[in-house]
C-alpha cells in the first residue's frame, strides 16, 4: 500500500510514499516540537492513518475521507456554535456549515458527537438512526474518536495537525475496494443505544464482580462493526499504558488530570 502526500505537513518525497516513509514522516514532524516521543506512539499513529483512510466496514475510503474532513469542519460550524451556547441544542434549528456532499443526516451525526457528545439523547439517536444505519452510525462515531486523537496530539505539541485529506492512496488501488457491509451477528441488546458485543460473563470470587461481563463495556460499544473496535483501540492503547513512560508526576496526579480532561471533554463515565 502507498500513499502520495502533497501539503500534508509531512515532509515531502516525491509523488509516491511508502508507508514506511510515512512512519518516518510522522516521526520528524512530531520531534519537531523538541520533545521525546514514545517509537510506539508514532507508530500507533501511522497506522491509524492509513487505516482512516482505507475502505472501511461499511463505507468506502472516499466516503471516508469526506468523513474525516467534515469532523474537523465540525469546529467551525456556526450551527453547532450556536446550538453550544444554548441550554438546549433542540432550540436551534438551521443547516450545518457541511464541508462535503455527504447526506445531511451523516453530516447532523458527524457534527453533533463532534461538537455537543456530551448532550446527546435517545430521541436524537433514533431520529438520526432512521436513515442511517447503527452500523454507520458506529463507524462514524469510531472515525471521529480516532482522528480526536491524532489531532488533539498534534496540539497537544504546538504543531499543525495533518492535513488527512491531502494523503491519498496509490499502487495498490485500495481505496477502490467495495465495503463489505457485513454486520456482527455475536451482538446483544443490553439496554444501550446500539446492540453490545457479546461477551463471557465472570465468574469472580468478588460478589460485586461475579456476572459481570468480561469484557469491559468501552469495548463492547462498538462491537457491532468489529473493525471500528480494532482500529480505534489500536491508537488509543499506545497512549493508554504507563509501562515504560518516564513520567515525572505521581500516579495520583495522573489520574487527577485524566479526570479533568474527560470532565471537560463531557465523557459519560
Amino acid at each position: 500500500m502507498e500513499l502520495t502526500t502533497e501539503s500534508s505537513g509531512l515532509t515531502e518525497h516525491g509523488p509516491n510514499a511508502s508507508v514506511q516513509q510515512l512512519l518516518l514522516d510522522l516521526k520528524h514532524c512530531y520531534q519537531s516540537c523538541g520533545l521525546p516521543i514514545a517509537d510506539n506512539v508514532v507508530a500507533s499513529h501511522c497506522t491509524a492513518l492509513v487505516a482512516l483512510l482505507d475502505t472501511g466496514t461499511w463505507f468506502t475510503a472516499q466516503q471516508r475521507q469526506s468523513i474525516l474532513r467534515e469532523i474537523r469542519r465540525a469546529q467551525a460550524c456556526k450551527l453547532c456554535l450556536q446550538r453550544r451556547e444554548a441550554a438546549s441544542p433542540n432550540w436551534v434549528q438551521g443547516e450545518h456549515d457541511a464541508a462535503t456532499e455527504l447526506p445531511k443526516h451523516f453530516v447532523e451525526i458527524i457534527h453533533r458527537i463532534a461538537t455537543d457528545s456530551g448532550r446527546l439523547t435517545q430521541k436524537w439517536f433514533e431520529e438520526v438512526t432512521a436513515t442511517a444505519s447503527a452500523q454507520e452510525y458506529i463507524e462514524i462515531t469510531g472515525m471521529l474518536a480516532m482522528l480526536v486523537i491524532l489531532d488533539s496530539y498534534a496540539h497537544g505539541l504546538g504543531i499543525t495537525p495533518i492535513e488527512i485529506d491531502t494523503v491519498q492512496f496509490t499502487g495498490d488501488a485500495a481505496h477502490t475496494n467495495e465495503p463489505t457491509r457485513q454486520s456482527n451477528a455475536a451482538v446483544v441488546d443490553e439496554g444501550a443505544w446500539v446492540p453490545l458485543m457479546v461477551a463471557p460473563k465472570s465468574e469472580g470470587q468478588s460478589e460485586i464482580t461475579s456476572g459481570l461481563p468480561e469484557v469491559p463495556n468501552i469495548v463492547r460499544a462498538m462491537g457491532i462493526v468489529p473493525l471500528a473496535v480494532a482500529q480505534f483501540f489500536q491508537i488509543m492503547r499506545s497512549h493508554y499504558g504507563l509501562q515504560d513512560m518516564d513520567v515525572q508526576i505521581s500516579r495520583p496526579q495522573i489520574e487527577l488530570i485524566a479526570a479533568r480532561v474527560s470532565s471537560y471533554n463531557d465523557c459519560f463515565y
